[in-house]
């Protein structure tokens, strides 16, 4: 009885970690001068839906986690330089690249 009851107990288990499922999706890029292909620092990056803010490293790059699927617009101001907007899909599981390069006024 006791062998039935850790066999089943194990197979719970394992069998709710086999069905675990990545149910998020990321992007991550570079933002940098369209002309010099240098690294642009310190731009702001907004991300709709969800007015989720944040600003990119030194080295250019910039990331968001954890989003869910679906269609967002990514908006990048720095001052000095256009504005910059681009549509992109959001997978599920997949880790989406959107790199930017801005235009100095």
């Amino acid at each position: 009885m006791r062998l039935l009851f850790y066999l089943l107990t194990f197979f719970t288990f394992t069998s709710c970690a086999n069905t675990e499922h990545e149910v998020f999706a990321s992007v991550h890029g570079i933002i940098s001068n369209n002309q010099t292909g240098e690294a642009i620092p310190n731009a702001t990056i907004q991300l709709s839906p969800g007015g989720i803010i944040k600003t990119n490293r030194n080295d250019g790059y910039f990331e968001f986690n954890e989003l869910t699927p679906g269609q967002y617009t990514i908006t990048v101001q720095k001052t000095g330089y256009y504005t910059y907007r681009k549509s992109f899909d959001a997978i599920t599981g997949t880790n989406t690249e959107v790199n930017i390069t801005l235009s100095q006024h």
